[in-house]
């Protein structure tokens, strides 16, 4: 085991000091958890800005497939393009989806 001098702040120290006594450990295992937590931390800070960027992907995935599928349906007469947010066919259908997507 290694004994390594460290400098922290003032504030710092009482924060591990509060943290060692609600956890009823010694300081320097107070120090060795909180070092273990940052650098699980940092590891898990890399896979949740993965995730937040396919997320943010598939949402904008989402919404261009819903525009799609409202110009589809507004436009069902080949011969005509309409807007999606004139039709009343359409808005009925938004109406009832929304109503059976949020009935607890």
């Amino acid at each position: 085991m290694r004994y390594p001098h460290i400098s922290i702040s003032n504030d710092l120290d009482l924060d591990i000091k509060k943290y060692s006594e609600s956890r009823n450990i010694k300081y320097s295992a107070a120090v060795s958890e909180l070092t273990k937590y940052g650098f699980k931390y940092l590891h898990e800070e890399k896979n949740i800005d993965q995730n937040n960027m396919l997320l943010d992907r598939i949402y904008n995935k989402e919404i261009y497939i819903k525009k799609l599928l409202e110009q589809l349906y507004s436009d069902l007469e080949i011969d005509n393009h309409t807007n999606p947010n004139n039709n009343k066919s359409l808005n009925q259908f938004k109406n009832k989806q929304y109503k059976d997507s949020y009935i607890d």
